[in-house]
């Protein structure tokens, strides 16, 4: 993640299908935990994506209007959906929608 800098990434399972996401949050609270639990903190180096990931994911696709998409993300209080194919196949990943690209979109009009 800050390799790339970006603050999440989509885990799929060994069919692409959308298993969670991981996020910077969720890696901080992590990291939190075992700040305050010293047999934890030894686990850390050794725990997988799976350990950690956000598994309800919301979601969004590309033919849902981009007020409804909105709508979710001030619901839940959360900075990205997830784009699945279309609405029946919603565990299929095909990219992310985040409050940043939002925002680059509100300045650009």
């Amino acid at each position: 993640l800050s390799e790339q800098k970006i603050s999440a990434v989509v885990v799929v399972d060994e069919r692409q299908r959308l298993s969670g996401v991981l996020s910077t949050t969720d890696l901080a609270k992590a990291t939190a935990h075992a700040t305050t639990h010293a047999i934890e903190r030894e686990t850390l180096p050794t725990l997988k994506a799976k350990h950690l990931m956000t598994r309800d994911v919301i979601v969004t696709w590309p033919e849902e209007p981009l007020d409804s998409a909105l709508d979710k993300l001030m619901v839940f209080h959360i900075h990205r959906l997830v784009v699945v194919k279309n609405e029946l196949e919603q565990d299929l990943p095909v990219g992310i929608l985040s409050v940043t690209d939002l925002a680059a979109l509100a300045a650009a009009h």
